[in-house]
């Protein structure tokens, strides 16, 4: 797990029609897993993502790799050796302390280290075995101490720091969503059994249990598969809960659901769905909540990306064939005001998705591009010299011209009697228009 150079990304060999500032570029591998990150501390941030072709052996290199938000450009990269790395966080202790990046790879959990002002930028720093029983590892999210990874098993392994404090038993098939409460202990998984969980992290067992249905009553046929792709919640006390399920095929939908009081002789928490809503003519393979939880990015099979607005719950935007192959992974904007962004001129991305195609899309709900700084030449800089050093010279002028006035108004006019005329009179003739008795001057114009 050596530092190396990063891939050069390769040429754009399937053109993709977006409207700018959005933008569609190459990656040099397909990616499996991407996360976007803010720093609370600093305001910087982040993008990094993971993937690779599968073995070494094959000329693909698997890696972990940094990228700049506003410039697009590769910060640093990390071998993760002949395994491919399928999910990934980001999170920062402390503002003294390195930022973390937590990947998923096979039966491991791997911790790196990212520390972007110094040569050696990405250190493997920790690695946390699985169980072989787990089968490996899908998910992972991170709050706090607490480290949660979903595992192909269904098995839900929560970490405080490095200690393993409870493995969560209830899903049958693989973990493919977590979402940890900001203000609650609590933790959300969603899986292929159809179902998502609402887990106490405190008292370490499972509080309800939402099933979620793709049932479509314009379809011929019925899912009995039903995959529940993403969880998040929608505020940071848990009480609500988002949930995207689809079946292998048809239409995908996005639920929502809320937090009631228990129903007597019952234990644990009662969600109920509120709302359900279609969102895609086919399934969706990944979704993202932004951190201002104003709108969830989604990713479907179709390669298209929609951005779905939680408050008027309606699609905001979408970006039809994005990529040439499944969504496999997508990240929301962090925050709504990025450090750094005005000064690159770029305009906001609100998601970032990606896929087994090799491209990565930079979505933004804007239709207008970014205004330019205008370049100065160096011919223009000698002509703005020199107009600013002949404005300064006018306002000399005009300046002893003033004092000039001056003097004489006194010089002349209240040295002497004025008589019945006054001042006025005297100031007329004698400072703002000489008199015809003057040197030089045969008549006052008039």
């Amino acid at each position: 797990h050596n530092q190396n150079q990063c891939h050069p990304q390769k040429s754009n060999e399937r053109m993709v029609k977006v409207r700018p500032p959005s933008r569609v570029g190459p990656v040099a591998f397909p990616v499996f897993g991407i996360t976007w990150w803010a720093s609370p501390f600093t305001g910087d941030s982040w993008i990094a993502y993971v993937g690779g072709g599968g073995s070494a052996k094959t000329g693909v290199n698997n890696q972990l790799v940094i990228l700049s938000p506003f410039t697009g450009e590769n910060v640093a990269c990390i071998s993760t050796g002949d395994q491919v790395g399928v999910g990934i966080t980001m999170h920062q202790p402390s503002s003294k302390l390195p930022i973390e990046i937590l990947v998923a790879i096979a039966n491991e959990v791997r911790t790196y280290e990212f520390h972007p002002f110094e040569e050696e930028k990405l250190v493997l720093t920790n690695t946390r075995k699985l169980l072989e029983a787990h089968a490996g590892a899908n998910a992972v999210a991170i709050y706090g101490p607490l480290t949660a990874v979903g595992t192909e098993s269904g098995t839900v392994c929560i970490y405080h720091e490095d200690r393993l404090v409870f493995e969560g038993q209830g899903h049958e098939k693989a973990v493919c969503s977590l979402s940890f409460a900001a203000r609650a202990p609590l933790l959300a998984s969603g899986a292929k059994d159809g179902t998502a969980r609402i887990w106490d992290t405190q008292s370490r067992e499972c509080i309800s249990i939402l099933k979620c249905s793709a049932h479509d009553p314009d379809a011929k046929r019925q899912q009995s598969s039903i995959l529940v792709r993403g969880v998040s919640f929608g505020d940071l006390e848990g009480h609500v809960l988002f949930t995207i399920c689809s079946g292998r095929r048809g239409k995908a939908f996005l639920a929502a659901w809320e937090e009631h009081p228990p129903e007597p002789d019952t234990v644990g928490a009662l969600y109920k769905c509120m709302v359900r809503t279609p969102i895609s003519t086919c399934p969706i393979s990944s979704m993202s909540m932004a951190g201002d939880g104003s709108y969830i990015a989604f990713g479907a099979v179709d390669g298209s990306i929609i951005i779905w607005n939680t408050e008027k719950w309606k699609a905001q935007k979408k970006f039809d064939e994005v990529h040439g192959l499944p969504v496999t992974t997508i990240a929301a904007r962090p925050l709504p005001i990025l450090k750094g962004e005005e000064e690159y001129g770029t305009a906001p991305m609100h998601a970032i998705s990606a896929s087994a195609d090799g491209q990565m899309g930079f979505l933004s709900l804007s239709n207008k591009r970014p205004r330019k700084a205008k370049s100065v030449s160096s011919g223009s800089t000698g002509f703005m010299i020199c107009s600013s050093l002949l404005g300064w010279v006018w306002l000399f002028i005009f300046i002893v011209s003033v004092i000039h006035f001056v003097l004489q108004f006194q010089y002349r006019c209240q040295g002497e009697e004025t008589g019945d005329l006054g001042m006025p009179t005297c100031f007329m003739d004698h400072v703002l228009i000489a008199s015809s008795s003057h040197p030089g001057i045969m008549y006052a114009p008039h």
